[in-house]
Order: C-alpha cells, then sequence, then structure tokens
C-alpha cells in the first residue's frame, strides 16, 4: 500500500521513464511518476469494455488520503455502471449552466428600465405608468429578480396602495400586470405572477368587494349645469380651470382633450384631436366650435400669460388651457372641483351659504360630488333629452363605434355634429340664463 514516506522517496528520487505503482489493494488506485518526479494520482478501471486510467490530482498538492478518498467515490461509481470522468464533465457542465442562468436573471429594476424604454415612453398616459412603476412598485419589489416573486409579493405591494389611495391602488395593479406579462413574452418568467390577481381579491379594510367598482352614472342636474357656469365667474379658482371646465360642458371630450388644446389643431370652426392624445381609441375627433366654445377660447387666449408676454415663437402650440407648451393637469382640474365641494359644505354647516351661486357646485345629502369627467356623462344625457339619437350622440362625444357598426357603418355624421352643437350652443345657453327647470 502507498504511503508518505514512499511518495516522498519518489519524488526525491523519481525513476528513470515513467512508472506506475498501485495501490496494492486491487481498487485500481495509483501513482505515475515521471523522470522530473511528477507524482500524479490515478484510477484504474474498465467501463463499457474500455479500460481507462482518469488523473485525479498531483502529489503533494493533493494529499495521499484526498486522492483515496476521491478514488474510492469513483470507484462506487464505477460500480454502479457510471463513468467518474463523464459524471464530473456532467457536473461542471451543469455548475456553469447555472452560473450563465443567474447571470442571465434581471431583477425588477433592471427589467421596468427596459420596460419603460420601449413599452412606455411616448404613450399619452407615459407620466403616469412611470410614476406608478417609480412610487409604488420599485420600492417594495425592485430589487428582487422578476423570477423570485410571487402572488403574494404582488398582492402586498397593491394593498398597501389601498390603504390610501384604493382608486390609484387599481391602476398599480394593471400596470403591475401589464409590466409582468412584458417580462414573461421577454422570457424572463415563464408566467405572471399577478394574472390571476383581480381587484377583488386585493383586502382593502371596511370594503369586503376590495377594490371593485361600479361604473359612475353620475351626470349633472340642469339646476347644476347652471350653478356650475354662473358659479365659476365668482369662484376662486384659478382662470384657466374656470375655462377648462366650461369648454368641457360646451365640447363633450374627456378633460385631458381639452386640457391639451392647442389652436394648431384648428382648422377655421372644426378643432380635431389628433389620434396620438386619445389613448383610449387612438383615432382623430373632431369637434365643431359653436359660438360658445369660440367665446371660451378667445378668453382663453386673452389670459394666456405665455400669449400675452409676446416671447412666444411658436403661437399656435400653445396650450391655451395649461402652461405655456405644456398641457394643464387632470389632477389639479379634479382637485379643485373637490376643493369646492368641501368649502360649499362647510358653508352649509357654519350657516354661510346664502346663494345658490356662491360656489359653482351644489353640495347635497342625496347626492354624490361630481368630477370633470362626469360633465362629459352630463353632456350626452342631455343631447338624448334634445332628441338626438344614440349614433350621432356617441359620435358627437368622440365614443369608437361598436360590433358590427364598427365594421359596417363608416358613416363620420360631420354634418351632423356640425348640427347638433349648434343645437346643443343653444340649448345649454337657455340652461345658464334661465336656470334649472
Amino acid at each position: 500500500m502507498l504511503t508518505d514516506r514512499e511518495l516522498k522517496k519518489l519524488h526525491n528520487n523519481p525513476p528513470g521513464a515513467n512508472k506506475r505503482y498501485t495501490d496494492g489493494n486491487r481498487t485500481g488506485f495509483g501513482v505515475q511518476v515521471t523522470p522530473s518526479g511528477t507524482i500524479t494520482f490515478y484510477l484504474e478501471y474498465r467501463i463499457n469494455n474500455k479500460r481507462k486510467f482518469p488523473k485525479i490530482g498531483k502529489y503533494p498538492f493533493m494529499t495521499l488520503k484526498q486522492a483515496r478518498d476521491i478514488a474510492y467515490e469513483w470507484r462506487q461509481l464505477v460500480e454502479q455502471g457510471i463513468d467518474p470522468k463523464e459524471h464530473l464533465n456532467r457536473i461542471k457542465k451543469e455548475a456553469i449552466e447555472r452560473e450563465e442562468r443567474e447571470n442571465a436573471r434581471v431583477t425588477v429594476q433592471e427589467s421596468c428600465q427596459s420596460y419603460i424604454k420601449y413599452k412606455v415612453l411616448k404613450l399619452a398616459s407615459e407620466k403616469a405608468i412611470i410614476g406608478y412603476i417609480n412610487r409604488d412598485i420599485l420600492p417594495h419589489i425592485g430589487h428582487k429578480k422578476v423570477d423570485e416573486l410571487t402572488k403574494l409579493d404582488c398582492r402586498k405591494l397593491v394593498e398597501q396602495k389601498a390603504e390610501r389611495f384604493p382608486n390609484m391602488a387599481k391602476k398599480v395593479l394593471g400596470t403591475l400586470k401589464k409590466y409582468l406579462t412584458w417580462c414573461q413574452n421577454q422570457g424572463y418568467i415563464t408566467s405572471n405572477p399577478a394574472e390571476s390577481i383581480k381587484p377583488s381579491n386585493i383586502n382593502v379594510l371596511g370594503n369586503p368587494r376590495g377594490l371593485t367598482s361600479t361604473s359612475r352614472e353620475r351626470a349633472l342636474s340642469r339646476d347644476e349645469i347652471y350653478c356650475l357656469w354662473n358659479g365659476l365667474d365668482s369662484s376662486g379658482i384659478h382662470t384657466t380651470l374656470k375655462l377648462a371646465l366650461k369648454m368641457l360642458l360646451i365640447t363633450g371630450v374627456r378633460p385631458g382633450e381639452v386640457l391639451g388644446f392647442s389652436m394648431a389643431e384648428v382648422e377655421g370652426r372644426w378643432w380635431t384631436i389628433p389620434a396620438e392624445r386619445r389613448a383610449k381609441t387612438n383615432t382623430p375627433h373632431p369637434v365643431y366650435l359653436n359660438n360658445l366654445a369660440l367665446s371660451i377660447l378667445k378668453a382663453a387666449q386673452e389670459h394666456n400669460t405665455a400669449l400675452q408676454s409676446g416671447f412666444v415663437e411658436d403661437a399656435k402650440n400653445v396650450k391655451l388651457f395649461g402652461s405655456g407648451m405644456k398641457p394643464g393637469s387632470v389632477h389639479s382640474l379634479g382637485q379643485a372641483v373637490r376643493r369646492e365641494f368641501r368649502k360649499a359644505k362647510l358653508a352649509i354647516k357654519e350657516n354661510r351659504y346664502e346663494n345658490l351661486l356662491d360656489f359653482f357646485v351644489i353640495p347635497s345629502t342625496d347626492k354624490k360630488t361630481w368630477t370633470p369627467h362626469d360633465i362629459r356623462r352630463t353632456v350626452r344625457t342631455q343631447l338624448s333629452k334634445m332628441g338626438v339619437n344614440d349614433e350621432v350622440g356617441e359620435a358627437v362625444i368622440g365614443h369608437e363605434k361598436t360590433g358590427m357598426s364598427a365594421v359596417y357603418n363608416q358613416n363620420t355624421y360631420k354634418d351632423q355634429r356640425r348640427d347638433v352643437m349648434t343645437e346643443w350652443n343653444d340649448y345649454l345657453k337657455k340652461i345658464i340664463e334661465g336656470g334649472g327647470t
């Protein structure tokens, strides 16, 4: 049997030619010694009718005991019909593949940057989506590998937002789902952990239905329209917001579409909202500018500080209901309405509510507050009361055709739009001049 003493002797006094020395126990373990004194441990075995002598290691960098232990493990594999060298090569290959897979894994932070770059930039909702990602998603899971995310991680993230802002939490959930679907399509993950999460699955304290919401049905009454138009004149909100609210009532378009208005979109008496500013439909929408609309635009031009300064090179692209070249804020518009409701309710509570037009809203215990978007529903409701048929009414406020009508009915109703907006001008004037009925 080989000993350390014998190996040292062979190292110091090597043979004149390559020579093998066995361990003497018929295990196939031994050493090969070269004339230079290099000693290499090996294991001799036969597998698949082939005789092999794979190297184990070199002495003295590997001790005799270490080499003998490895040889014993290899011999056990041979007895099971497994080639030790092939087994080791397979293990090394698997280790390299694991390392490559680990290096290829990306964090939520890294993948979100790519998602924004390729799928979010240039969208009409770009600012909102980036806000949800940076403010609500990355602080909670940005450090995690995407393929480590669980359904629980996703649900808890949304529930934290829902504690204070349930309406925004629903949008965060939608953003998270779309982002993870993109990750799945890119091959970062095999399945989307948030895919099956529904708004009703989100736990919200005091709301058994979670984030599930019902469709809003709020429309302003004739009294409220009268109060809105005339109360705005004496209200303390910014003039730009006053004019924007009136423009909403005249045109029936979405708040963001009014707030991004510029004269570059106007030709004659037609205002065409470009497709890129209509994220929901991605189609242009022509709006006939009746006399009331033209009067609001004139007032907006006279009030707009960017235009009045005289230093604007591109006056046509100034946002009349915004700030310079920047559109107005939908959030600010909604906040102004909410603030007015709070002020009016406080006035009633303190017995300071003297006149219907002290505020541009009418607080009521049996009616919910309205939002700027509800003005759009109000216009559509009033058009029906005027006798405008549904197809033309939908076209006037910019709703897209659906179903078979979208395929076969290619009428744009341009003449009808003009006629309806002219009639709406007179109808609305009667309301705002005479009050509700």
